[in-house]
């Protein structure tokens, strides 16, 4: 009966050094998903600000484009306004020469 004791009382030894042992390593997991979690957050942080970033730059090349957009449209006007008075002059310049022509026709 005293070997059973012994043996039981070296058993409840070791299961105690394992409980330790798993409590250590509950520890550790638990230290371990903190420290995740702080990275996770860090990087939450990281991508906010870039998001803020990248909406600013959106809403400025949003702005650049439609300045461009509108002095484009300026241009367009301008040269098109330009090509309507050269286009009348050159029909004007053509009518005269057919009068012209048909004038030295009509005179011979």
């Amino acid at each position: 009966m005293l070997e059973l004791e012994r043996r039981t009382a070296k058993l409840e030894g070791r299961v105690e050094g394992q409980g330790h042992v798993l409590t250590d390593v509950a520890a550790a997991v638990r230290h371990l998903e903190m420290r995740v979690d702080r990275r996770f957050a860090d990087v939450d942080v990281r991508f906010t600000a870039i998001d803020a970033r990248l909406t600013a730059l959106d809403q400025k090349l949003d702005h650049r484009c439609e300045a461009l957009t509108q002095r484009m449209d300026a241009l367009e006007a301008a040269v098109n306004q330009k090509l309507d008075s050269h286009f009348r002059w050159i029909v004007g310049l053509q009518i005269g020469m057919v009068l012209t022509v048909v004038t030295l026709f009509i005179a011979r």
